[in-house]
């Protein structure tokens, strides 16, 4: 049964009187105890009112769709029909530009609980816990196409072979577990994942600590051969490896697969930020904006661009660009501000990066100077090239960075290139500030034209900021991947 009642203000809201009375909602309220009707009516009603106020408020509800029920029976739960009756309602108001909202009791998400290489972030090696992830993975994996192979037929030893195997994820890899409490000791599924350059049983420690060595002496050779080509696969030194994932069979379906690979997803996500950070650092180490904007204590430089290149994804656009077809292997990027975007012009931009932590480090004299001086400096060379009103119609590029021992191989040229063609198919106008000579005559040659500089006095030493506006076509001859 699904239901969604649209709650304008000239429409029939959930308390009016025709639902009462022509529904049957009377009539069965009548049949509830007086002290049920009061609790009702007194204490549930005005909190959920409360509620409305404190979250979205009344005003904006009135003007939205709502979720009032939803069922899915459960024998065909976990087969996207829940998924598909919001759908079409949620394209109806998106067209008609309504937001929609709901109500629930429950929230798995909220009380999901995730545990970041738990035993060896913990100092844990606790045999009745990993005895608990080897029996769920049992479990999980019992009617699994690989289950009866790799125990040779013989079904009796699968507790045996998941015992050594969890262990060996523990000692080589990195167990992230899953509770739908807030207890992460009520662990209903994990996953183990090998980072780049290490794998699954690739190392004496995983097989001698952990049990396998005395699993794999119960079978033959033809079987033992057999599971040491498959589990001892080349590790890829470049990627995590999701060795393996399981959760207990009465959890499944309540998204605790999907939290745990969420969870390791972000990671990577988090590695690679950090990499192209790194990238920053080491191309911008020269740069004279470099100690100025670190306090003079160059230190801080990684933590910077952390949250410079996280503002960036998350207010601007990152492209990335590798010399290879993988682009994992990444030696470059550049971060773009679209029309009316700027860096950390917003509060997401600064509290989910780590830069509102990153500033706090600076004295108020130093922030102030920033604030007063430099800010007011830049924005007043913008309003002399092109006036703030066209420059908030262009593109800008907030920075571009390229690994030192990958520069002077086209990689900047891609990177322009790339974004170059998209303004183009637009017709969007870009813009750039630098800090250097030298990258002023590198931005001519992509055919960019200095508008006009300001010298920006620091306290460890003035430098010229020049602002150039892009080129009407896209760079030819562009090389790499982007």
């Amino acid at each position: 049964m699904f239901c969604l009642q649209r709650t304008f203000k000239d429409t029939v809201n959930t308390h009016s009187e025709d639902q009462r009375k022509n529904s049957g909602y009377d009539e069965v309220s009548q049949k509830r105890s007086p002290e049920s009707r009061k609790w009702e009516e007194e204490v549930l009603l005005p909190m959920c009112d409360k509620l409305d106020e404190d979250t979205i408020g009344s005003s904006a509800k009135l003007a939205s769709y709502l979720l009032q029920f939803l069922a899915v029976a459960p024998e065909s739960q976990g087969k996207g029909i829940g998924k598909a009756l919001v759908t079409p309602i949620q394209s109806q108001a998106d067209k008609f530009g309504i937001d929609t909202c709901l109500e629930t009791a429950t929230d798995l998400n909220s009380t999901l609980a995730i545990a970041d290489n738990y035993l060896q972030a913990n100092g844990l090696y606790d045999d009745v816990f990993l005895d608990k992830m080897a029996n769920i993975a049992a479990q999980a994996f019992a009617h699994d196409p690989s289950t009866l192979p790799m125990c040779g037929g013989d079904l009796s030893i699968v507790p045996e072979k998941w015992r050594s195997f969890v262990r060996a994820g523990v000692v080589g890899g990195e167990m992230h577990v899953a509770s739908l409490s807030d207890r992460i000791e009520d662990a209903c599924g994990f996953a183990v994942w090998y980072a780049p350059g290490q794998e699954f049983l690739g190392t004496e420690e995983q097989k001698t600590k952990t049990g396998f060595d005395v699993y794999i002496k119960k079978f033959g050779p033809l079987t033992k051969g057999l599971m040491e080509n498959t589990v001892g696969s080349e590790a890829d030194s470049k990627m995590y490896r999701l060795q393996f994932l399981a959760v207990s069979p009465d959890s499944q379906r309540r998204g605790v697969a999907k939290a745990l690979m969420g969870h390791m997803l972000q990671k990577a996500h988090d590695i690679f930020l950090d990499k192209m950070a790194n990238i920053a650092a080491q191309a911008f180490v020269d740069y004279p904006s470099t100690l100025p904007q670190c306090g003079g204590d160059l230190s801080m430089v990684p933590e910077k661009w952390r949250s410079f290149v996280r503002a960036g994804v998350v207010g601007g656009e990152m492209y990335v660009a590798s010399l290879s077809d993988r682009i994992e292997e990444s030696c470059g990027f550049s971060v773009w501000y679209a029309p009316g975007q700027q860096f950390l012009g917003t509060e997401e931009q600064k509290t989910t990066t780590g830069f509102d932590v990153y500033i706090k480090k600076f004295d108020e004299e130093f922030l102030q100077y920033w604030n007063t001086v430099v800010g007011p400096l830049t924005k007043g060379l913008v309003e002399k090239t092109v006036g703030s009103e066209a420059d908030a119609k262009m593109y800008h590029l907030q920075f571009l960075a390229v690994s030192p021992d990958s520069q002077r191989r086209g990689v900047a040229k891609a990177l322009m290139g790339h974004m170059l063609q998209k303004t183009d198919a637009m017709g969007v106008d870009t813009a750039l500030e630098t800090a250097t000579e030298s990258d002023v005559s590198i931005y001519e040659r992509m055919g960019y034209v200095l508008k006009g500089q300001v010298t920006l006095p620091l306290r460890f030493g003035d430098f010229p900021l020049s602002d150039m506006h892009g080129p009407a076509v896209k760079l030819e001859g562009s090389q790499g991947t982007a």
